[in-house]
């Protein structure tokens, strides 16, 4: 039986020895944690199949022995009690147990892994939520901005109009007025002149 294991865990260790000098190139960049055959999911299993099928083998040929010795069932149970490698069957079910316990290990992890990774995909789609609601009231703040422009524009076309109507009649207003100017001013309309042509 610690032949058995001795033998599958430097198989394992050559095995893994051998891939890892092939993907360094050399024997220095060897990542040996990489390489040594327990604590690892792999050798385990190899390790139940192995301790599986040395038990198996030992069992039948217990049969097979206590059969041959023995005349009736009660010393056919007696020679096969007397053969059966117990500490073949106990190893075989602490590497079944250790097997299991590794995969449920894994299993636990990989759930841990999916709710962690559900998790920040909900908090992702919640940032997305808040950034679209903050969009929605930028364009709503955008487009109230744009019509309190507009109508400032529209308010200022008719400030606009209003003041050149008062300016075009103030000008009318002024050319009825020219005679009286004149007499009462002599020269104010040619400065005025003046004044708008040179500045």
């Amino acid at each position: 039986m610690l032949l058995n294991e001795v033998l599958v865990r430097t198989f394992y260790f050559i095995r893994r020895l051998v891939s890892e000098v092939k993907a360094k190139q050399s024997l220095t960049g060897v990542e040996w944690a990489k390489t040594l055959p327990w604590k690892n999911r792999t050798t385990a299993r190899m390790l139940t199949i192995a301790t599986g099928t040395f038990t198996a083998v030992d069992l039948a040929d217990a049969a097979i022995r206590a059969g041959l010795k023995s005349v009736d069932l009660g010393t056919f149970g007696a020679q096969l009690l007397l053969r059966v490698n117990f500490v073949g069957i106990g190893r075989f079910a602490f590497a079944v147990y250790s097997d299991a316990s590794m995969g449920s290990q894994r299993e636990r992890l990989r759930d841990k892994r999916i709710m962690i990774l559900s998790e920040q995909l909900h908090w992702a789609n919640a940032k997305v939520a808040y950034l679209q609601a903050d969009a929605w009231q930028t364009a709503e703040q955008t487009e109230t901005s744009l019509r309190e422009t507009e109508e400032a524009m529209r308010q200022s076309v008719v400030v606009f109009a209003r003041a050149s109507e008062d300016n075009y009649r103030s000008l009318v207003h002024i050319g009825q007025l020219r005679s009286g100017i004149q007499a009462k001013n002599p020269g104010l309309i040619a400065d005025i002149h003046d004044f708008l042509k040179w500045g």
